[in-house]
């Protein structure tokens, strides 16, 4: 049975009217389009089925879960959402491809995360940190669906909290480390926890991103997710600097992608 059949089948074993399923939430038309398989409902919309319905959310989905790929991923992140590991939140929806189903839950998640965890910056005094994780966050939480207004307007209130006075940006420059160094630091610090996910959304966030620092710890970070090929084109780009950091890397990276002779060339080349 699919999703629609699912729920044309519990509203008929309730005796219940399209109309009074319908309720004040979704509307007779929307209601019809999902019982025929003509539309995909959200999950809350099946939450809200499920319990007008008498129906676990799971009914819904058990034979249609396959077809929903993400879902595992965001509802690890609504858990984490909720124990306000926002960080934590924001690396499960980056961390997996999600279909047309799920792609609007997705972004909500995303964009209340983000704002989250930029007002958690703010509030341990991180005011840089907060104001360039909403800068960078403007144009996709522009496009976000059903709460883009919502957003945006929570967005632009925390900026003008965030935002460093000229006084301020005097003497950050003279008494603050770089927020680039703090960046990289916590990016590091991702990548000993075993995040490279989260490493990669942070060192996206570093303005300076042809450092030799910058592309070893990106590659690090290609190299946790088995990307070999990403791994080695950032390891590459350091090279020149820093030869001796990236040598190893290089000879993994060539031997996982069988290329044998470029990996012996590495693992033989002397200091």
């Amino acid at each position: 049975m699919s999703i629609g059949e699912r729920i044309y089948a519990a509203r008929q074993d309730a005796g219940m009217s399209q109309r009074e399923l319908a309720g004040e939430i979704i509307t007779r038309n929307m209601l019809s389009l999902l019982e025929h398989d003509q539309a995909n409902p959200s999950l809350e919309t099946l939450r809200y089925l499920s319990k007008r319905l008498k129906r676990p959310v799971s009914y819904f989905l058990e034979e249609d879960a396959a077809y929903l790929p993400g879902l595992a991923e965001l509802m690890q992140a609504r858990k984490e959402f909720q124990a306000e590991r926002y960080d934590k939140c924001l690396e499960q929806l980056e961390s997996a491809a999600f279909g047309e189903v799920l792609e609007p839950e997705r972004e909500l998640l995303w964009a209340e995360a983000t704002l989250r965890e930029a007002e958690q910056a703010l509030e341990q005094g991180k005011d840089r940190y907060c104001y360039i994780i909403l800068e960078r966050a403007g144009a996709r939480m522009e496009q976000c669906p059903y709460a883009a207004a919502e957003f945006l307007t929570q967005r632009a209130a925390l900026m003008a909290r965030s935002a460093p006075s000229p006084q301020q940006m005097a003497q950050s420059a003279r008494q603050m480390p770089d927020l680039d160094e703090m960046l990289l630091i916590r990016a590091q610090a991702a990548l000993y926890e075993n995040r490279p996910d989260r490493a990669k959304q942070i060192l996206e966030a570093v303005e300076d991103q042809k450092s030799a620092r910058w592309n070893i710890l990106r590659a690090d970070a290609a190299f946790a997710r088995e990307d070999y090929e990403q791994a080695a084109h950032y390891y590459h780009k350091a090279e020149t600097e820093m030869p001796k950091a990236v040598r190893k890397g290089l000879q993994i990276c060539y031997a996982k992608m069988k290329d044998f002779e470029r990996a012996y060339e590495y693992a033989t080349m002397e200091d």
